[in-house]
């Protein structure tokens, strides 16, 4: 590989690097996920009319 072309690439990495360290944030993540788990998993009950007979009347169909 050329010279060149080998420094270019490493000076783009070093900048690259750089820049996500400085963009970084330390601390709290800024969203806050507040989920009722018993309320929301409620409304997604699969509701069986009969027994499936085999695998691909299951589910995944």
């Amino acid at each position: 590989m050329n010279p060149k072309i080998q420094k270019f690439i490493c000076i783009v990495f070093i900048v690259a690097n750089t820049l996500m360290l400085l963009g970084k944030k330390e601390g709290q993540p800024e969203v806050k996920l507040q989920v009722n788990w018993s309320q929301y998993l409620s409304k997604h009950d699969l509701v069986w009319n009969k027994i499936p007979k085999d695998y691909f009347e299951g589910d995944f169909n």
